[in-house]
C-alpha cells in the first residue's frame, strides 16, 4: 500500500474479501487503508454458514452493548457487570462505511433458525430479542447503505411492504421492478407505493390501472413535495382503464432527470399521453427504446425529435408507418448503440450507410433471439454488408470500424452449393466463396470487436445462405480480431470442425464462448477437441425464453 488514496483505492477494489482481510492483518497502516473496503459491501448471500453466524453474533453483541450503555447512562451507575463494555464495537465503528447491503433475508433466516440460542444471551430486564429488533439495529448502524433492487410480483405487496422495509429498505432502494399487470391496481395505491421509494433511480412498471369507487378526487390530487432523482424509466405491458388517468401526469412530473426511456406494449391511450404531455418533462433524455404499441408515424417522430444528442436508440416496433433514418443520420456523430429489431422502417440497404457515418458506435444489434420469429430483423444482405465501391473495387470505409465492440446481425444472401437443397445458385463457379471472402474482409476491419453474433437463433429458423465459418471459405482473414471474446453461430449451416476451433483458440486469445456448436456432424469433433484442450471455452447453447422485445 502506498498511502495514496487513489492508488490504494485502485488496488483494494480489485481484491476479494479474503485478500483484504489478509492485508488488514499486516500492520496498522494497512489495516487503516483496507478496512473501509472490507465494510463497503455486505452481500450476505456470499457468506458461509460460519460467516453468517459470526456476523449475527456481532450484531447481537453490538445491540446488547448499546442497550447496556443506555441503561448505565439512564441509571447513573454501572449495571450488568457480567457484560463489560467493549472498547471497540466493530458495527458501531464501521457501520457508516457500508454502502451496499444485500440479501439481508439470509441473516433473518439464520436468526430464525438459531433464535433460541441467541435469546439465551439476553439478561433479565432487557427487551425480548427478536428478528425485527436485530435487523432494525443493523439498519440503524449502517445509515449510508443503499439497496440495489426490489422486485414486486403479482400479489406479494404484503410481504414487501413491512414496517421495517418501509422504514429502512424501500427508501434506500435504487431500482424497482413492479410487475402487477395480472391484477388491477388503483391510481391511489400505486402512487402510495411509489412514494415510499424516495431514492429511486430506475423504475420498471407493468401495471393495469382501474378506478376505485372509494377513491376521491382529493385523494387522487395529493402530491409529494420531494422530487425524485429517477434516471431510467421502463413502461412494459401497461394499461389504464380508469376514467381520469391521473396517475400518468403524476409520474411525468417526477421524470425531470430521466435520461433513458423504454416503452413497450402500452395501451389505452398511454402512448399518446406520453407524446402529448410526458415527453416534455424529459429534457435530459438521450437513450430510448420504442417497442411494440399502437404507434403512428407522428408519435414516433415526436419521440425521436425530443433529444438533441441521442446516444442509444433501440427500435422494436412493427410497421412501415414511419422511417426513422433521417433522425438516426442526424445523430450519427453521437450514437453509441443502435438496435433495429423487426420491421421498424429501416431497410437492409440503409443499414450500411448508417454504420458508415457513426464514429462513436460501440454496439450494433439487429438480432433479438428472445423475440418471436416474425419480429426478427432480416439483417444484412451480403452485397450490402460488403459495401464495395463499384468503380474502384475496394471496400468503402466505415467510421465505426475502430469503435465497434459488439456486432449482432445475420448476413444472408450467400450462394451455398455445398448444401443439399440450396435453391440459391451461383452465377459462376466459386461465387459463394468469393462473396464470403469479401464479407470476412469487412468483418476484419472491426479491429476492436469483442462480441460477434451471426446466428439467427435456433435450428427451426436455420440460416442456409450464410457464412460457412470454415478455413477454406476465408475464416483466417479475421485472425486480427484479437479482442474477440464471444462468437455466436446459432442456427447457421456452418462447416466448423476441429481445425476451425483449434484455429480460433490460437488466434483469439480472449475467446471464452463459441455458441451454436451442436453435438453431431463435424461439430461433434470440434466440441470434443474444445472439451479436452480448452474446457474454459464454453460451447453450449443457453436456453432462451421467448418474449416480446
Amino acid at each position: 500500500m502506498f498511502d495514496i488514496p487513489e492508488l490504494d483505492g485502485l488496488i483494494s477494489q480489485k481484491l476479494g474479501r479474503r485478500d483484504l482481510a489478509q492485508c488488514a492483518r499486516v500492520c496498522k497502516r494497512w489495516y487503516r487503508i483496507v478496512v473501509p473496503y472490507i465494510w463497503r459491501e455486505l452481500s450476505f448471500m456470499s457468506f458461509s454458514i460460519q460467516q453468517q453466524a459470526a456476523f449475527v453474533q456481532l450484531v447481537v453483541d453490538d445491540y446488547l452493548q448499546e442497550r447496556q450503555h443506555q441503561r448505565q447512562q439512564k441509571e447513573g451507575y454501572s449495571m450488568d457487570q457480567w457484560l463489560p463494555l467493549q472498547p471497540s464495537r466493530p458495527l458501531a465503528r464501521y457501520g457508516h462505511l457500508v454502502q451496499r447491503l444485500t440479501c439481508s433475508y439470509v441473516l433473518e433466516q439464520y436468526f430464525e433458525e438459531h433464535s433460541s440460542r441467541l435469546r439465551e444471551q439476553v439478561p433479565d430486564g432487557y427487551d425480548i430479542l427478536s428478528k425485527s429488533v436485530i435487523m432494525e439495529h443493523l439498519y440503524k448502524q449502517c445509515p449510508n447503505f443503499r439497496n440495489d433492487i426490489v422486485t414486486i410480483l403479482t400479489k406479494d405487496l404484503g410481504s414487501i411492504l413491512t414496517e421495517l422495509a418501509r422504514k429502512y429498505i424501500l427508501p434506500r432502494t435504487r431500482c424497482l421492478v413492479f410487475y402487477y399487470n395480472a391484477w388491477s391496481i388503483t391510481s391511489l395505491k400505486l402512487k402510495a407505493l411509489l412514494n415510499v421509494f424516495s431514492a429511486l433511480e430506475d423504475l420498471t412498471l407493468s401495471v393495469n390501472i382501474h378506478d376505485d369507487v372509494n377513491e376521491s378526487e382529493k385523494d387522487l390530487d395529493q402530491e409529494v413535495s420531494e422530487s425524485w432523482k429517477l434516471r431510467r424509466l421502463r413502461l412494459k405491458h401497461c394499461s389504464d382503464k380508469s376514467n381520469n388517468k391521473v396517475f400518468w401526469p403524476w409520474l411525468w412530473k417526477r421524470c425531470l432527470h430521466v435520461d433513458s426511456l423504454e416503452v413497450d406494449n402500452i395501451w389505452d391511450g398511454i402512448s399518446q399521453h406520453l407524446v402529448d404531455n410526458g415527453i416534455a418533462y424529459m429534457s435530459k433524455l438521450n437513450k430510448i427504446h420504442i417497442g411494440e404499441s399502437l404507434w403512428t408515424g407522428e408519435m414516433i417522430e415526436a419521440l425521436l425529435s425530443v433529444s438533441y444528442k441521442w446516444e442509444e436508440v433501440s427500435l422494436g416496433f412493427d410497421g412501415e408507418a414511419f422511417s426513422p433514418m433521417a433522425h438516426l443520420m442526424m445523430h450519427s456523430l453521437t450514437l453509441e448503440r443502435i438496435a433495429l429489431i423487426g420491421n421498424c422502417g429501416v431497410t437492409h440497404t440503409q443499414k450500411a450507410p448508417l454504420l458508415a457515418c457513426c464514429p462513436n458506435l460501440r454496439d450494433y444489434t439487429d438480432i433479438d433471439k428472445e423475440s418471436s420469429p416474425r419480429r426478427r430483423s432480416t439483417g444484412f444482405n451480403a452485397h450490402t454488408f460488403i459495401d464495395q465501391d463499384p468503380d474502384a473495387g475496394y471496400l468503402k470505409r466505415w467510421e465505426c470500424e475502430a469503435s465497434l465492440k459488439v456486432f449482432k446481425a445475420n448476413i444472408a444472401g450467400i450462394p451455398r452449393p455445398d448444401l443439399d437443397g440450396n435453391k440459391m445458385g451461383e452465377v459462376y463457379p466459386g461465387q459463394g466463396r468469393d462473396i464470403q471472402s469479401q464479407v470476412y474482409d469487412r468483418l476484419a476491419r472491426f479491429i476492436n470487436l469483442e462480441t460477434l453474433w451471426l446466428g439467427v437463433g435456433d435450428w427451426n429458423d436455420a440460416a442456409v445462405n450464410c457464412l460457412e465459418m470454415s478455413l477454406e471459405s476465408g475464416l483466417d482473414k479475421i485472425s486480427g480480431l484479437k479482442a474477440l471474446k464471444e462468437l455466436d453461430v446459432s442456427g447457421m449451416k456452418t462447416r466448423i470442425g476441429e481445425n476451425e476451433v483449434r484455429w480460433m483458440a490460437e488466434q483469439w486469445p480472449k475467446l471464452h464462448t463459441i455458441r451454436g456448436l451442436m453435438w453431431w456432424g463435424s461439430d461433434k469433433e470440434a466440441v470434443k477437441w474444445l472439451k479436452h484442450h480448452h474446457p474454459e471455452i464454453s460451447w453450449k447453447q443457453p436456453r432462451t425464453t421467448h418474449r416480446t422485445f
